[in-house]
């Protein structure tokens, strides 16, 4: 009888342990704080890629330097290497408008803001020499005027971790062509690259 009440005790002790370790995991668990991106960690670099003719060229942006397949954060092939993809899988790609910034004036707080727009990959605008893109553009290639190739005007590239495109994705990295130089084939990009982290 003695055992049997020991055993109801111990059993009721180990019940009551439990319940407060529970009850003071939630607490914790319900005052995690939310680690948003930040202005003040924001880097600009300028970037400069070399695209030579038929040729796939992998670039990281982050570490600002030609890489292979397996470390690349774009690509760019095709026509002037003007076919841009995101190479590294857990980034999200697209593209937004913005007239009248530039890549210093985009802050944290108008990521939510940005008319982000998801795409595989962004191509060349050719319809100056009969042939439309059927993607989105971010160069353009303008027949009549001694066959140049320049940016699409206001037009900045987004690769982003995360949910959605905001403070709360886990890292951002925004660009745009500042400059584009094409010749026999080959092209050399100027690329100004933004990257927000927490």
């Amino acid at each position: 009888m003695n055992f049997t009440f020991k055993l109801k005790k111990i059993a009721s002790i180990a019940l009551i342990t439990a319940l407060a370790f529970n009850l003071s995991s939630c607490d914790k668990e319900d005052n995690v704080t939310v680690v948003q991106l930040q202005d003040s960690k924001a880097t600009v670099k300028t970037s400069t890629i070399y695209v030579p003719s038929k040729s796939t060229v992998y670039y990281d942006l982050v570490n600002d330097r030609e890489a292979d397949a397996a470390t690349g954060t774009i690509n760019l092939s095709g026509m002037y290497g003007s076919t841009l993809k995101a190479n590294a899988k857990d980034y999200k790609f697209g593209y937004f408008d913005l007239k009248g910034k530039t890549i210093n004036d985009i802050k944290v707080s108008d990521l939510k803001s940005l008319d982000f727009k998801a795409t595989t990959l962004l191509s060349i605008d050719a319809s100056s020499a009969g042939a439309p893109a059927s993607s989105p553009t971010w160069i353009i290639y303008d027949s009549p005027n001694n066959h140049a190739v320049y940016p699409t005007a206001d037009r900045f590239v987004v690769l982003y971790k995360g949910t959605t495109l905001s403070e709360n994705s886990d890292e951002v990295i925004i660009f745009i062509a500042d400059d584009v130089i094409a010749l026999n084939g080959n092209a050399t990009y100027t690329l100004k690259v933004k990257r927000f982290v927490k």
